[in-house]
Formats: C-alpha cells, structure tokens, sequence
C-alpha cells in the first residue's frame, strides 16, 4: 500500500477489541507513517486492549502532534485485558534482571465504570 491508493473523500476507522486493539493501533501507526501529513488521518478506536508499546513509542508518537488525535481507547474498569501489561515485570530471560518494561499509553481513554 501507498499514499495515493488511499481515498482522501472517505473517513477510514479502524478498530479492534482485546488484542485485536492492539493490532489495530499497530496498523494504525503504519498507516499514519506511510500515509504523511498531507492525506486525511485515520481514526483508531479500541474496545478493551491492552496497551501497547513503552515509553519510546508514546514520545514517537507525541512528536507528531495530529498522531495522538487519532487513536480513541474504550475500556471497563472491571475488564482485566487492557490492565495485562500495566505492572512493570521482570525481563523473563533473567531471574536477576532489573529491567523492567512499562507499557504506556497513548491518545484518548474512556474508563467506563457502573459507578454513577
């Protein structure tokens, strides 16, 4: 896929649920990486995924201040997939390691709860 195979007249949404969130976002990425700043942005919207990505890929993608804009996260508070990788963890190659990873996110999120 290329730039000019992508129909600037219509609003393109991509969206996913669990992991497949996370694929969406990814595609997503890809997407506003090849399309540039010059086509109209598409619009990423989860339902229950995980975070993806650490702090690298969210200062990526802050760097680019129409990127951010384009991803909607939905999530329910008594949903465990989009808290599977919040807890920073051991690198499992090593018991002493003291690395840890940290997923952070990235556009807007809608924590929904049966609170009123």
């Amino acid at each position: 896929m290329n730039a000019t195979q992508i129909d600037d007249s219509k609003l393109l949404i991509v969206t996913g649920h669990a992991l497949g969130g996370s694929i969406a976002s990814l595609f997503t990425i890809w997407l506003l990486d090849i399309i540039g700043s010059g086509k109209k942005r598409p619009l990423c919207i989860t339902f229950g995924s995980p975070l993806i990505g650490d702090q690298n890929l969210q200062k990526a993608i802050s760097q680019h201040s129409t990127w951010n804009s384009c991803f909607f996260n939905v999530a329910s508070h008594l949903d465990p997939v989009p808290r599977m990788f919040i807890s920073p963890h051991t690198s499992p190659l090593s018991e002493l390691s003291t690395q840890t990873i940290v997923y952070k996110p990235f556009g807007t999120f809608l924590l929904l709860s049966d609170k009123v």
